[in-house]
């Protein structure tokens, strides 16, 4: 079908019974409709990544915290060791930091006492085969 289409379409335009700029309008269009679109980012990270550490975010946002966390982290690990993304929360907002080493994540959390994990397992809501975890 798509392959008939090209060829009228190649008709068309070769005898100039259509605009060329319509043609390359439409043909722009197939393309740019028909290219694989990449993985956004934070799903490679997250998938890439072996260490996640979640953070609650408060009503009133992360504040300085997030700004002092993304200066500790550019300042102390290499750009390949780590990411940050916002992520989906259990109940709550979330921001992801990911981390190549475990020691990392300790490090940061060391760094950052007051920040809160984004557990969604101590919500209200939250339930799963066998009952509530501890």
């Amino acid at each position: 079908m798509l392959a008939l289409f090209f060829r009228l379409l190649a008709l068309l335009t070769s005898r100039n019974l259509w605009s060329g700029a319509l043609a390359r309008l439409i043909r722009s269009f197939y393309v740019l409709s028909h290219m694989r679109r990449s993985t956004p980012q934070n799903r490679t990270d997250d998938l890439a990544f072996p260490v996640r550490f979640k953070v609650a975010i408060p009503p009133l946002g992360l504040g300085r915290s997030l700004t002092d966390a993304y200066a500790w982290l550019k300042d102390n690990l290499a750009a390949g060791d780590y990411a940050c993304h916002s992520v989906a929360g259990y109940a709550c907002d979330a921001a992801g930091f990911y981390f190549r080493r475990t020691e990392d994540a300790d490090r940061f959390t060391r760094a950052f006492p007051d920040l809160l994990l984004a557990d969604g397992t101590t919500a209200a809501t939250y339930s799963r085969p066998g009952g509530r975890s501890a």
